[in-house]
């Protein structure tokens, strides 16, 4: 296992690609032309193959993501998704295929709103900084947590369920397709809102 960039650490197919791609760029590096001349056949060869477990890697990512995404709107009734300004992206036809009730949020301040109370922090939170504290009721919880909670408020869901989780009325189970809902369940093993 080695970490990536991030500082996560890779297994399975992500480790093994990423293998493959810093062996495909030592060989690039070492064959590197001198500027303004040709690349020699093992450069173009190096190149070639680096850029096809680029291609690799960008079509598995894109089926896990559309796998989570296909089994987040099977075990929820209604969804609530950040409103990006591309439309194809909050438009999910998955959701609306299978029948579910998508609410589509607006995403300013999400991280800066209180899920308990509604109030909004006066300082910019930075990335850094991975745990929400209100100023005014003193609520703690992970930023990403607070996000999501604040998403379903919005969206008109009750965020207060049992066991903590944030759940609806007895219409169905909920949650919230979003990347920062996704993030704050991650390290509690399966999604379970």
């Amino acid at each position: 296992m080695r970490p990536d960039p991030v500082g996560q650490l890779l297994t399975g197919w992500r480790a093994t690609a990423a293998k493959g791609l810093a062996r495909y760029q030592r060989m690039m590096a070492r064959r590197r032309p001198a500027k303004g001349r040709p690349g020699s056949k093992g450069y173009k060869h190096a190149r070639r193959q680096a850029a096809k477990v680029q291609k690799k890697v960008a079509r598995r990512r894109q089926d896990t993501a559309r796998k989570w995404a296909k089994r987040v709107v099977r075990d929820h009734d209604v969804l609530a998704v950040e409103d990006f300004r591309p439309k194809f992206l909050a438009k999910s036809t998955m959701a609306r295929k299978h029948g579910r009730d998508v609410r589509l949020v607006d995403p300013k301040h999400t991280t800066m709103d209180c899920a308990a109370c509604g109030a909004r922090t006066k300082h910019a939170l930075p990335l850094s900084e991975r745990t929400y504290t209100c100023t005014s009721c003193g609520a703690v919880s992970p930023r990403d947590k607070n996000s999501a909670a604040v998403m379903l408020v919005r969206a008109g869901l009750n965020p207060v369920g049992d066991e903590g989780h944030k759940t609806c009325s007895s219409a169905g189970r909920t949650g919230s397709l979003s990347r920062k809902s996704h993030i704050a369940r991650a390290g509690q093993g399966a999604f379970n809102p």
